[in-house]
């Protein structure tokens, strides 16, 4: 099935409160992310991938979702530093291929369950948070074609480490 068209309002409202997984990738959706969609509380799985939603990152997620793709849209602003202080339960964080800028949060070492993240394709600045070394859990990291600057050591200490993409940044070794 094929969707256009905004994503309701009302996504996210009490009568959703059981919702474990939402996908709606690869379709024509266009507009904001309802904020209330990531605070369902049951919500495990959210995909929107291969949209076109736009707007700023939601600031605040429910603390069950283990699973956001917010891959390919037009998704702009800088990455939430509230999405990094929050009890966050996030497992695999894929936003490549957005227009996010900006800097990461220092405080990015309290997203410890993270696997798996990808910020590819997006205007990301500046060097890569030293609390990256304490993502004891993260075994893929894809930052290809960013601005990122500095050092890697962040990520080459990371002890699960098995995927990782940097090419197409301003790092040094």
């Amino acid at each position: 099935m094929y969707f256009a068209g905004t994503l309701p309002a009302s996504l996210g409202a009490s009568e959703w409160d059981s919702l474990i997984s939402f996908n709606v990738a690869s379709n024509s959706l266009h507009g904001t992310i309802p904020p209330a969609l990531l605070r369902v509380p049951s919500l495990r799985d959210v995909d929107l991938s291969d949209n076109r939603l736009s707007g700023a990152l939601p600031s605040s997620l429910t603390p069950s979702l283990d699973n956001l793709n917010l891959r390919i849209n037009l998704l702009n602003g800088t990455f939430p530093a509230d999405l990094c202080t929050a009890p966050c339960g996030l497992v695999n964080l894929h936003l490549g291929q957005n227009q996010l800028h900006g800097k990461l949060p220092e405080n990015f070492e309290n997203v410890s369950n993270l696997n798996s993240l990808d910020l590819s394709g997006c205007l990301m600045t500046g060097s890569l948070p030293a609390g990256m070394q304490a993502l004891g859990k993260l075994q893929s990291v894809v930052f290809t074609d960013n601005l990122f600057s500095g050092s890697v050591d962040a990520v080459l200490s990371l002890p699960r480490l098995s995927n990782l993409l940097l090419d197409r940044n301003r790092l040094t070794t």
